[in-house]
Formats: C-alpha cells, structure tokens, sequence
C-alpha cells in the first residue's frame, strides 16, 4: 500500500475531524472521506449526464413550453381528484 503525505493544513483537519468524534482513526477519516469523494463523484456524474441530455433535447428542439406545463399540471390535478374520490 502506498503511504500518503498529508500537509500540516490536512492534518490538522483530520485532527479536528477526530476530536468532534467523526472517526476512530486517521485510517478511518480517509476511508469516510475517500466514499464520500466517489459518492459525490457518481452523483455529479449523473448530473452532468442529464444536463447533456438536457442539451440534447433543447437543441433538438424539444423545449418543455409553459403551455405543456399547465397541460401536465392540469392532467395531475384531474389523476389526483379521480384518485381521492375513488376511495
């Protein structure tokens, strides 16, 4: 395993994140940060995958107007009360 060189700056973050009780260890804290760094990695990933989508759609020509968003919220409206007077 390589060893890492932590900055006195960084140590001292994982000294504080110690001391609040985040972590048992050094090892720990890294390992924390380390999921919480791909967790965050994944999400944005997908983000940024939507928004291309997103682009796409748009330069395509597929706009949402605030005419198909009435329609949307009208045709919710009526699920809704046909659901609510069904039970």
């Amino acid at each position: 395993m390589k060893k890492v060189v932590l900055s006195d700056s960084e140590e001292k973050v994982i000294d504080r994140l110690l001391a609040s009780g985040v972590g048992e260890s050094p090892e720990q804290i890294i390992k924390l940060s380390l999921h919480l760094l791909d967790e965050h990695e994944t999400k944005l990933s997908a983000l940024r995958a939507d928004a291309r989508a997103a682009m796409d759609e748009i330069e395509d020509g597929d706009l949402i107007t605030p005419k198909s968003i009435e329609d949307t919220k009208a045709e919710y409206r009526a699920r809704r009360k046909q659901h609510l007077s069904s039970q």
